[in-house]
C-alpha cells in the first residue's frame, strides 16, 4: 500500500510541474466562463448543459492522450526494467496511475462546477438544475473522462511508438459524440443495410447521442439508466484490460497464471451488468435520421394500421396500474358495455405497447395484436362485463414514459381505446385520436414523481374522476401553480413564459369565440386546468377538452412575451378549432391556403395590426415554393398551379370584401372535413357559388 501511495504522490507532482497541465486547466475554466452564454444560462440552461459536448468532445481526447503518457514515462526515463525488478513494483506503479488518473478527474469536476455553478446562480437558475446538474456532469464529463484515460493506458501499454496516435485518433472518434456527427453526415449517403449499424456503433460513444439535440423542458437532462450501464460496462472493461497487460508485463508471461480469477470476477460481473443494460428502454426524440424515423419506417412497412372499425361497445371504466421504469407497464381493468352482439372485442392500443394476456372471467381470452390494432375474440357468450389486459413496451420517442419523464396525453392511444383507429397519418404526424365516450378512471401510478393528471387526487399514488376525452399524465421537470381560477402545470426550466399565462388566457378566450362565430364552429373553452407540454403534432398545437387543456411548447417560449403575441395565440385558437381526423389528411397546401385566408379575414374585421399582410405573404409565398415553374412537374401539379394562380389573384381583387371571403372560408371549412380529398377545383367551385 505505501508503494501505491507513493507512486500515487510521485505522479502527482510530476503533474503539478507540467505547464501542459495548466494551459489546459486555464483553458478549462475560459471555456466554462465564456463559452456558455449569459442569455442561455437564463432562458435555457437544460441547453447549456447538453451544449457542453464540444467540451466533452476535447475532453476525452486530453483524457485518452494522458493516459497514453502516464504508461509513457518509465519508458521515456528507462526505468522499466528497474521497477519491474522491484516486488510488487510494477504493479503498484499501475495502480497508484488509476488512482492519479482519478484524483485528476475529481479535481477537475470540482473545479469546472465551482466556476459553472457560480454562473447559474447569478443566472437565477431553478434550483432543481443545481442538483440534476451534478449526476449530469458525473455521467457525460467526469466518468467519460476517467474511462478514456484508462483507455489511454491500455493503449499506452501495448504501443508506444507513433503509431499509437492513430490508434488514439481513432479510439477519440468512436468514443465522442463526434461519432454520431459523423453518422448524421454520411448516413443519407449510404445503404439502407448499413443504418443499422451506425445505430449499433453507439455502444461506443459516451457522451450525448446527438450534439444537435435541443432541450426538452418535460423530460428534462438525458440520464436514463442504459447510458450509466454503459459508461460503467466501459469502465469495467478498461480496467480488466488494464489488469491483464499489466499481470503481463510484471509476470513477463503471454497467459499469466492468475489471468482466470480476473476473467472470472469479470465476466460474472459484466454479465450481469449487459443483461441490465439490454433490456427494453425508452427511445427518446433526437436529432439525427436513425431516430427520427423511428416512426415513419415503422408505418411504412405496417399498412395493416391504415384500417378502421368501429367499436360494437362502449368502456364504462377503466381501473389502470401504470409504472413507468425504462418502459411502460400496464395492468388496466375495463368494464365493458356491450351495443350489439358480437364475438370480438377490437381496440386501439400503441405498437410498442405489446399485450401479454387478456384474461376475462379468471379465464385467459385468445388474442391479436396487429400494429395499433388489439383484437380479443370472445370465446364465450355468456361474457363478464369485466375484462382485463396486461401490456408492456415502449412508447413512442414523442410521447415518452420512463424513469426520467412521462408524458401521455389524452389523445394518444397509450391506454386501450375502442375500435380500430389509425394512429399515424401520411403526412409523418399522429391522428388526434380524442375518445367522445365518457367513463370512470382509476389510477395507481408507480414512476417519476411529481405526477400531474386530470384527475383528482385520492392521496397517495391513486387519482380517479370521470373524463369524456381520455386522461392525460405528465411526470418530470414539472411544477403547479394556481392563477386566479386557472391551475397551470408547466415545466420548471420555463419560470419566464409563466409571467404571460394570464396575458395569453386574457386574449385567447374573446379570440377563440369571435372564430367559433365567424367560421361557424361549436369548439371547447380554454379548461380550469392547462397543461404546458412539450407536442410536436403541429407547429404551435392546444387541445381543449371538457375538464383540461394542453399547449404544446418548447425552451423557446421561455420569455415574458412568447405566449402573449397575438400572431402566435392565432395559430395555438387555430389549431384547437382543426383537430377532426379528416381535417388532417387533406392536403398540406390547401390547409396552408385555409389557415392564411382566415388569418387575413380575422385581421381586416378585427383591427388586428399584421395579421392581413402576413396571409398575404404566405398565400404569395407558398404559391411560389409550392408550384415554382421553373421545376419540373406532371400535369396534375400544373394544372394545380394554375388553380392556385388564379385564386391568388381572386384574394387580391377581393381583399376588401370580407364578408364574402368569410363565407368562402366556412364552405371551405365544410369541405375540409369531409373524407375525400379536397382539391384545387373544389375551391374554384365553391367560389364560383358564391359569386352567384
Amino acid at each position: 500500500m505505501k508503494k501505491v501511495i507513493e507512486s500515487w504522490r510521485i505522479e502527482l507532482t510530476l503533474l503539478a510541474r507540467n505547464y501542459w497541465f495548466w494551459v489546459v486547466l486555464v483553458a478549462i475554466g475560459a471555456y466554462i466562463s465564456f463559452g456558455f452564454p449569459g442569455f442561455l444560462l437564463v432562458y435555457d440552461p437544460g441547453r447549456a448543459f447538453m451544449g457542453s459536448s464540444y467540451l466533452v468532445v476535447g475532453g476525452i481526447l486530453v483524457s485518452l492522450l494522458y493516459g497514453w503518457n502516464l504508461t509513457k514515462e518509465e519508458v521515456t526515463n528507462h526505468m522499466e526494467e528497474i521497477v519491474l525488478c522491484l516486488s510488487k513494483g510494477y504493479s503498484s506503479k499501475v495502480i497508484g496511475k488509476v488512482l492519479v488518473l482519478l484524483t485528476v478527474v475529481l479535481f477537475f469536476l470540482a473545479f469546472s462546477i465551482s466556476i459553472l455553478y457560480t454562473r447559474l446562480y447569478q443566472a437565477n437558475v431553478p434550483d432543481i438544475f443545481f442538483i440534476k446538474g451534478i449526476y449530469y456532469i458525473v455521467l457525460y464529463w467526469g466518468m467519460p473522462f476517467f474511462v478514456m484515460g484508462i483507455l489511454g493506458m491500455v493503449v499506452g501499454s501495448l504501443n508506444q511508438s507513433k503509431k499509437a496516435y492513430f490508434i488514439i485518433l481513432g479510439t477519440w472518434v468512436l468514443f465522442s459524440p463526434l461519432l454520431s456527427e459523423i453518422s448524421e453526415t454520411f448516413i443519407a449517403y449510404i445503404k439502407d443495410e448499413y443504418v443499422s449499424w451506425l445505430s449499433v456503433l453507439q455502444i461506443f460513444n459516451l457522451g450525448e447521442s446527438s450534439m444537435a439535440t435541443p432541450y426538452d423542458p418535460v423530460y428534462g437532462l438525458p440520464m436514463e439508466i442504459h447510458r450509466w450501464m454503459k459508461v460503467f460496462f466501459w469502465l469495467l472493461t478498461g480496467l480488466f484490460f488494464l489488469s491483464i497487460r499489466s499481470l503481463q508485463i510484471s509476470l513477463q508471461e503471454v497467459v499469466p497464471k492468475h489471468v482466470w480469477k480476473v476473467g472470472s470476477v469479470y465476466i460474472i460481473v459484466i454479465v450481469s451488468l449487459v443483461y441490465y443494460w439490454n433490456q427494453p428502454d425508452q427511445p427518446r426524440l433526437e436529432e439525427g435520421m436513425s431516430v427520427n424515423s423511428y416512426e415513419s419506417d415503422y408505418y411504412e412497412k405496417n399498412i395493416q394500421n391504415k384500417s378502421e372499425k368501429s367499436a360494437s361497445f362502449d368502456v364504462q371504466t377503466y381501473n389502470l396500474d401504470v409504472t413507468s421504469f425504462r418502459d411502460l407497464s400496464v395492468v388496466v381493468d375495463m368494464k365493458i358495455r356491450l351495443k350489439e352482439k358480437s364475438n370480438q372485442l377490437t381496440f386501439t392500443l400503441y405498437h410498442g405497447l405489446k399485450v401479454k394476456k387478456v384474461v376475462s372471467r379468471n379465464k385467459k381470452l385468445p388474442f391479436r395484436q396487429m400494429g395499433d390494432h388489439l383484437k380479443v375474440s370472445l370465446t364465450d357468450s355468456r361474457l363478464d362485463n369485466k375484462i382485463r389486459i396486461e401490456y408492456e413496451g415502449v412508447s413512442s420517442p414523442d410521447y415518452p414514459a420512463n424513469e426520467q419523464g412521462v408524458l401521455l396525453p389524452s389523445y394518444f392511444p397509450w391506454y386501450p381505446i375502442p375500435g380500430y383507429k389509425k394512429v399515424y397519418s401520411d403526412q409523418g404526424t399522429y391522428y388526434p385520436l380524442q375518445p367522445e365516450q365518457r367513463a370512470h378512471f382509476e389510477l395507481r401510478y408507480s414512476g417519476p414523481e411529481k405526477l400531474y393528471t386530470n384527475l383528482s387526487h385520492k392521496g397517495g399514488r391513486e387519482w380517479q374522476g370521470e373524463a369524456t376525452n381520455g386522461i392525460t399524465i405528465v411526470a418530470g421537470m414539472m411544477k403547479e401553480k394556481k392563477i386566479d381560477d386557472t391551475t397551470i402545470i408547466y415545466p420548471v426550466s420555463t419560470p419566464y413564459m409563466l409571467k404571460s399565462v394570464n396575458q395569453f388566457i386574457a386574449q385567447a378566450k374573446p379570440m377563440q369565440h369571435r372564430l367559433e362565430k365567424d367560421l361557424k364552429i361549436d369548439g371547447r373553452p380554454i379548461a380550469q386546468k392547462v397543461f404546458f407540454v412539450t407536442d410536436r403534432l403541429n407547429e404551435l398545437p392546444m387541445w381543449n377538452f371538457e375538464d383540461h387543456t394542453l399547449i404544446g411548447i418548447d425552451q423557446l417560449s421561455n420569455s415574458i412575451s412568447a405566449l402573449a403575441d397575438k400572431s402566435s395565440i392565432f395559430d395555438r385558437i387555430f389549431s384547437s378549432l382543426h383537430q377532426e381526423k379528416n381535417y388532417a389528411n387533406q392536403s398540406d397546401d390547401i390547409k396552408g391556403w385555409y389557415e392564411a385566408v382566415v388569418r387575413y379575414i380575422y385581421g381586416q374585421k378585427y383591427k388586428q395590426q399584421g395579421f392581413a399582410s402576413e396571409a398575404e405573404e404566405s398565400l404569395s409565398r407558398s404559391y411560389e415554393v409550392y408550384f415554382d415553374p421553373e421545376e419540373e412537374a406532371t400535369q396534375q401539379e400544373k394544372k394545380d398551379a394554375q388553380y392556385a394562380k388564379k385564386l391568388l389573384n381572386y384574394f387580391k381583387r377581393h381583399r376588401n370584401n370580407t364578408d364574402d371571403i368569410e363565407g368562402i372560408a366556412v364552405k371551405w371549412r365544410e369541405k375540409l372535413l369531409q373524407p375525400k380529398p379536397m382539391k384545387w377545383e373544389d375551391l374554384e367551385s365553391i367560389i364560383l357559388k358564391r359569386k352567384h
